[in-house]
This record gives structure tokens, sequence and C-alpha cells, in this order.
């Protein structure tokens, strides 16, 4: 038995150092042969990696598939909107479909007062029975009673594990006892399970009604609905179901789709990378077959010499395996690395998107078994077709092919076959950096929209006014313009206003607007409380009239601004000023005269068009937080610590938080497009480069295996730029079928991507242009630097070794 294992030792000693000396004479292929399996094996990682994370990783809840959210198209311009208080009643009241639903409210926050400095957490307004619905029980305590979801109700709270462990030290007597929150006292009345922060990352949990306002109004979408299916229901069902019931109520259409896959944002993350990927592998493969079949050819005259000296079949086969092994690790475990650092990337910016709290791009079990599958699938393309062809070629003709040149055996099919790789290569590589830089043009348009905001330098900051000396909106409204008359004397800022909201929270209302003479139907609007001075801060001109003063703000004066979106939809004629509205919120109505018309200014994310718009005094602002801006000569980022400052100055007890210039913002809220075109541009640079690395080293052993040929034609007289533009000539006539094959498949790719662009057309023909021409010239290049390195060869030298 020693003996058996000391000659397999031995044997695979020398196999491996025959491999490694094969490679290291074919540094081309080797380089070439890694590569293509790095980007194969690292896309498909990767793209599984973000694929597994976002769709396919089960939940971790109770029977997580039969889970569903429910939502409902909005009106124009607001995008994808959730649900109303009176839509959830009615599909509460009238499924057939749903085991149990719930409703919740994602972005309140509140401020802890007790056990230590004040800190503020995120909160999530939730209906008594979404955590039944979910299946989880608090780890501590209980979950809330209806009697508790109601206004006026007494203060309860559900903590996070993490919250329960960091500020409270891990205190199981927590459950009862009453803490401060907003300078209110706030009864525990649990504490959830390690790791669930549902639905984001939030720290703590309050009952719907008495946290937050619900308005029963229909067109006031700002619910999210979870439900739980019925045994044996479908989602279609579900979805017929919740369907006819929103018909019978005019409410819109409803989307219903599985809960893992309702905070998707990004199209490119889920569909594009996935189908992209598979072209990337397609490309690898070929390439790899591409350069199989090559050095087949090329290294017939070796074997066979190996074959002479005794070596059987099964010495040659396990040569090849051993060289095919080596080439797919190398490749593999290259690949494997660069898709887990790019996965902590992507990683690294989820914190700034809204993501449910189970979704993690981490390199697990799961994304470490597929590279190691891919990495297998390679080296399978690596050793059968080579190890099949070699042995087929050397069985029967042993001695033709010791007595033929190297370049024996290329025949025409052979050549043909190798073209059309060729061909499909550059076609597909066309295709996805064609897609890639309409998303980049998209991207750059988008980053140089200023949603009618005509300045760059601004800081914003948010306040709370909590407690019961600020319960009064005019208190709110005098304390507001203080300390913006203090903030307009520091040396850098040029102008201060305060707002309900701040570009891309989204935090203002939305709520009903209809003229007296009810002479057009009520136009659903988003209203902004604001302040003095606000569109002259924001850089935002007003088209007629003029700004609210701080008096007016103040003393909460029924005066308004309207912006051009709802300017022209209320008054076509342009008579705008003087006119008269009514403001319906629920069982709120408020009557306004337009004092001034501005510009659209997009308040949600830059790419939707501007939305009918309402700007009322600050006064009227239901909220207690207060959006701060201040324009700035300078740096708009040193003047943040001096808001918290003046702020804290004028009452220690007033929090702020969520600071960030006016670019921090527009950051985050492309975040989602910033994503899908990085995720295109990854595919197509692979892409291209797989595309780059095939041709050349193809056509580089393609024409190192016509050195005899080549050089009878110069010995003949054949002058070197003839010789010259016949190889190169060839090889750009394959780059140009594929160039054009390639740009009629991105005609396709064009109008799927035309949901993702803005500002460029997807047809458009710069993008065309550019991608043309860059692949024409380095198809042109991977051909020319083969043929110059040949021609450089003395034929003479050539036909000697020959």
């Amino acid at each position: 038995m020693n003996t058996f294992r000391q000659n397999l030792w031995n044997d695979l000693r020398l196999d491996l150092r025959g491999a490694l000396r094969s490679l290291r004479r074919s540094p081309g292929f080797t380089v070439t042969a890694v590569l293509s399996t790095m980007l194969g094996v690292g896309i498909a990682t990767l793209t599984f990696g973000v694929h597994y994370a976002m769709v396919l990783r089960p939940l971790p809840l109770p029977d997580p598939d039969r889970l569903i959210a429910v939502s409902m198209v909005s009106s124009p311009g607001f995008g994808r909107s959730d649900l109303s208080y009176p839509d959830f009643l009615d599909f509460a009241a009238q499924n057939h479909s749903l085991a149990g639903q719930a409703v919740h409210f994602t972005g309140g926050s509140l401020t802890l007062l007790d056990h230590g400095r004040p800190e503020r957490v995120a909160v999530e307004a939730v209906s008594p029975d979404l955590f039944q619905v979910l299946g989880v029980a608090p780890f501590l305590g209980r979950t809330f009673r209806p009697e508790e979801d109601r206004p006026g109700a007494p203060c309860t709270v559900i903590l996070a594990h993490d919250l329960w462990q960091r500020r409270y030290g891990g205190d199981p007597a927590i459950v009862g006892r009453t803490i401060v929150a907003d300078e209110a006292p706030c009864r525990v009345i649990g504490v959830m399970p390690r790791g669930f922060r549902f639905w984001i990352n939030q720290d703590a949990w309050v009952p719907l009604f008495n946290r937050h306002e619900v308005v029963p109004v229909r067109l006031v979408r700002n619910l999210m609905m979870i439900a739980r299916l019925r045994p044996g229901v479908s989602l279609a069902a579900a979805q017929a179901d919740l369907r006819a019931i929103a018909g019978r109520n005019f409410t819109g259409r409803v989307q219903v789709i599985p809960l893992r896959r309702f905070s998707l944002f990004s199209y490119a993350l889920r569909r594009m990378l996935p189908g992209s990927a598979w072209l990337i592998l397609l490309i690898a493969c070929a390439n790899l077959l591409h350069l199989l079949l090559v050095r087949t050819g090329a290294r017939r005259r070796e074997l066979a010499i190996r074959a002479a000296f005794g070596a059987g079949p099964a010495r040659i086969a396990r040569h090849i395996a051993t060289e095919s092994v080596l080439l797919a690790g190398a490749g593999g475990g290259l690949g494997a690395l660069a898709a887990a650092a790019a996965l902590h990337a992507v990683e690294g910016l989820r914190a700034k998107a809204s993501l449910p709290y189970w979704i993690r791009f981490e390199p697990g079990l799961a994304v470490a078994l597929v590279a190691l599958a891919a990495t297998v699938a390679f080296a399978l393309v690596l050793l059968l077709p080579a190890m099949l062809a070699s042995l087929r070629e050397l069985h029967p003709n042993l001695a033709a092919v010791l007595k033929s040149g190297a370049a024996a055996g290329q025949s025409r099919g052979q050549r043909t076959f190798r073209a059309a790789l060729i061909v499909a290569e550059v076609a597909v590589s066309v295709v996805l950096l064609t897609g890639s830089l309409l998303m980049a043009r998209s991207l750059f348009h988008l980053r140089g929209e200023r949603g009618g905001i005509g300045t760059d330098r601004l800081s914003t900051a948010w306040l709370l006014l909590p407690g019961d000396r600020y319960a009064d909106a005019g208190v709110r409204a005098r304390w507001v313009e203080d300390l913006l008359t203090r903030l307009r004397t520091l040396p850098d800022v040029e102008a201060a206003t305060v707002s309900d909201d701040i570009f891309s929270y989204l935090s203002g209302g939305q709520a009903d607007l209809q003229t007296p003479d009810r002479s057009a139907l009520p136009v659903h609007v988003f209203f902004n409380s604001v302040g003095s001075d606000y569109f002259s801060t924001l850089g935002t001109p007003l088209t007629s009239g003029r700004e609210l003063t701080s008096a007016e703000v103040t003393a909460g004066a029924p005066l308004a601004l309207v912006n051009q979106t709802l300017a022209s939809r209320l008054w076509p004629a342009g008579n705008a000023l003087g006119q008269t509205v009514w403001l319906q919120r629920g069982a709120l109505r408020d009557r306004f005269t337009v004092i001034g018309v501005a510009a659209d200014i997009r308040h949600q994310r830059l790419r939707l068009r501007p939305t009918p718009s309402l700007y009322i005094p600050f006064r009227y602002g239901l909220r207690r937080r207060a959006g701060i801006m201040l324009r700035t000569s300078g740096n708009p980022r040193t003047l943040l610590p001096e808001v918290e400052r003046w702020a804290h100055a004028a009452d220690p007890r007033v929090p702020v938080f969520y600071t960030a210039t006016l670019e921090e913002l527009r950051e985050v809220s492309i975040l989602p497009d910033r994503l899908s075109t990085q995720s295109a541009l990854l595919v197509g640079a692979a892409a291209f480069l797989l595309s780059l690395v095939g041709v050349y080293g193809v056509l580089s052993y393609t024409v190192s295996l016509q050195l005899r040929e080549i050089g009878i034609r110069l010995a003949l007289g054949a002058r070197r730029g003839e010789v010259m533009r016949r190889i190169v000539g060839r090889g750009v006539v394959l780059g140009i079928l594929g160039i054009a094959l390639g740009l009629a498949g991105a005609v396709a790719l064009g109008r799927r991507l035309s949901p993702l662009l803005y500002g460029v057309a997807p047809t458009d023909p710069f993008s065309y242009a550019v991608v043309a021409f860059i692949v024409l010239d380095t198809v042109f290049v991977a051909c020319y630097l083969p043929a110059r390195r040949v021609l450089e060869v003395d034929p003479v030298d050539v036909l000697r070794k020959e």
C-alpha cells in the first residue's frame, strides 16, 4: 500500500511539473484561459450572490412564501404608492384569500431621554396584528393590544433587541417599565428577538394610531400592507380577489407581490444582471472552446511525440486533465475572490438604501458552492473538448502527425467554426456595451438634473420640537423663525428657511385641492409647510407673485404659493394670483389665497416628473419636525455643526439629526440608478474584456500556426504590408460582422432598458456610434499585434525550423 501511494504521488508530481512547463511555454494561452475563467466565475458568483440576497434567501420568518405585500398604482407623478386606510379596511373586511393582514408606516422616530444622553431612534408605527401576521413572537413581553392602538391611548413601545442591549443593558425587568420618549412617558411592553428589525432597521415599534396621523381619505396613501395568504390560495388568486375589491370602490389597480420581492428597487440588479451574466458565461466558454480548438492543432506534434515515447492514452489524458485543473483552479479562485470583494462593496452601499433587514450581500455557503460549481464547469470545458480532440486525432494517425507540421489538421470546418465564435463574441459584447453606455449616459443626465433647485451650496438638518411647550403650532413657528433669524447672522449664510420637507425625504403631505366654484375636479397635491424665504434659499425662481414673509409664517396667514404644474392644471389662462383654493386634509379643511407661482421642484426622486404642489405657511404644519435649510457662500458641510450649536443654545432638549448637504441627499436619491448603472458597466466591461482577450488570443494562435505559410509567402517575394493587410483584414471583417449583429441586438436591449433611462433615447445614435468605434478599433488592434509579431520573424529561420 505504501508503494502504491508513493508511486501515485510521484506520478502526480510528474504530471504537475509537466503541466506547469507546458503552460509556461504557452503564456498567451495560459493568461487568456485564466482570465476568461476568472471573469466567468467571478461574474457568475457575484450575480448569484446579489440574486440570492435579494430574491432567493429565505426570509427569517415562519412560512415566508405565504407572506405578500400589497400596494396600489399611484396618481401620475407620485410613483408607486402604498394604501390609504380606507383601502386597508375594505381589503380586511371583504377579502376571501387572506389569513391575516396588517399595515405599518415607515419613517417615524423617537427621542429617548432616559438612561444617558438623548438618542434619536428609528421607529415603525404598526397595526396590532402585524407581528401575528409575520408569525414572530416577542423575546420578552407581548405585542400591542387593540385598545392601545387608538388616538389618546397611553404610549406603549416594543424595543428591538439591539436597542434593549445597548441602551438598557439587557435588563430583563425592562418590560412594564416607563421610559421617556419625546419628553413623554412611554411604557415598554416587549422586546423583539435578536436580529429582528422589521421593516428596514428599526429600533422600536409603536401603535399606528397612537403615534401616526392616519388620514381616512382614499387618496392619501402612506401605509404599507403586509398579509398572509390562506392555505391553498395562490398569489394570482389573491391579486384577483383584491383587485375586485378595489374595483368596486374605484381605488385603482392593486399590486400583489411576494414580500421578499417588495423592496427590489433595482430592475438591473434583479433581472438585467442575471441575464447578462449568462451571456458573460457563454462568452467565456466560447473563448475557451476557441482557444482549445486552436491549441489542439498546435500541440498535435507534442502529444504525438509523447505517444511515440510510450505515453498511453491514460497518461496523455492525465496530463491534459492536470493542465485543465490548474487553469480552472487559478481562474476560479481569482474569480471567487473578486466576487467576494465586490459583494462586500455592495454591502457597504446597502446601508444607504431602503432595503429590508433580511437582505445581506455576503459570500456565504450558497455563494461559495456556486463559485465551486462554476469552477468545475470551466474545468470540464477545458478538459473534455481538448482530451477528446487530442485522442481522436492521435489514435489512428500517429506516424502522419509526426511527419506533418504543426498547422496540419486545420480544416475548413474548424476555421468556419472559429470565425463564427469570434463574430458571436463581438456581437454580444456590443450589445452589453451599448446597454452599459446608455445607462451611464442616463446617470450622467440624472446627475445634472437640478430638480428645480438652483443652488448646490445647501446645508440641511432636521429638528424635533417635543413636549407640551411645543404643542401649539404658533409656538413652533415662532421658535423656528427666531432660530432662522440667528442663523442668518452667520458669516457664510446667504439665506435660511424651514420646511416640512427636505429634498428626497418626501416628508410633506398629500391632500385634495378644490377651487371654491368647483369648476374643476379635485386635484391630488403635494403640500409643504414652509417658512419665509423658502424659494430664494433654494434658488428656485418665482414666475409671478411673491414669497411668504416671516410675520405671515408665524401668524399663520391663509396665504399660499403654487408650482407651475398646479397653476396650469387649475388656471390654464395664467390667472393664478389672487385665486382661492380649499385644502382638504382628512377632517381639516383650510382656505388659502394664492400669492405666488414658483417653478417646479422635484421633491421626490429626480427622475419623476413634478407633481402639483402647494406651499403654505409653516404654522399650518401638523408635524413637530422642522427641516432647516441654509444656502451658504462656502462649503455647506462646515455649517452643519453650527445648526446644532445654535439650536441647542435656544433649547438644549431639541435634538438635531439627519444633517446632510444637498449633494449628499442627491447621491442618496439616485442610489438605485447608480447601482443599476454600475452593475451594467461591470457586465459590459467584462464582456468587452472577454471578447478582446478572445479575439486577440485566438488570432494570435491562428497566426502562429500559419508561420510556415507566411514564411513561404515572404520567401517568394510577398511584401510584408500585403501579408499584414491579409491577416488583419480577415479579423476586421469578422469584427464588422459582429458589430452589425450586435447593434441590431442593442436596439432590442435599449427598448427593454427604456424605463431605466433618463434624458437619453433607447436608440441614442451617439451611444451606438461610440460603441461601434471602440469595438472596431479594439478588434483592429487585436488583429494587428499578433500579425506584426509574426511578420517580424525572419522567414529563413521559420522555414529552417519547419
